[in-house]
């Protein structure tokens, strides 16, 4: 997982979900969130946009997850 801005807006960003950051497809297929959604632009810190390589394995793209769930997660982080 590459994160860039979690706090920060994406503009593929719905309003219920919170920007991850920016993953390879196996970042994300490793991560077990359940609400996770891919993107299709990746930005790296300066607000660029990430050029694709044409590998897939190793391109970026922008994940999100839904704001319920991101809160959960944190409260249990919390707890711990």
């Amino acid at each position: 997982m590459y994160p860039v801005f979690t706090s920060k807006q994406h503009p593929e960003q719905k309003p219920n979900e919170v920007y991850i950051g920016n993953f390879t497809v196996v970042d994300f297929e490793k991560n077990l969130w359940a609400t996770k959604r891919k993107g299709d632009i990746a930005y790296n810190t300066k607000e660029k946009i990430i050029k694709k390589t044409g590998n897939s394995e190793k391109d970026l793209f922008p994940v999100f997850m839904e704001i319920s769930e991101f809160q959960e997660r944190i409260k249990l982080l919390r707890s711990l």
